[in-house]
């Protein structure tokens, strides 16, 4: 692959990450499974709601 398709892909999965990281800090949802089993709750419902991902799952 060459350099330059290698430093924009970087900087992409960089910037994906950093609007993961703000989505699971300041939005309360939960992703639950086809079981409707919660399925790693983000940090920011954790907090706000005082469960464990533990007694969550």
């Amino acid at each position: 692959m060459p350099f330059r398709l290698q430093l924009k892909l970087k900087g992409s999965n960089q910037l994906i990450f950093a609007w993961i990281n703000i989505v699971q800090q300041h939005l309360m949802y939960v992703a639950v499974d086809g079981e409707d089993r919660i399925q790693s709750p983000p940090l920011v419902f954790l907090e706000k709601t005082g469960f464990k991902t533990k007694e969550l799952k």
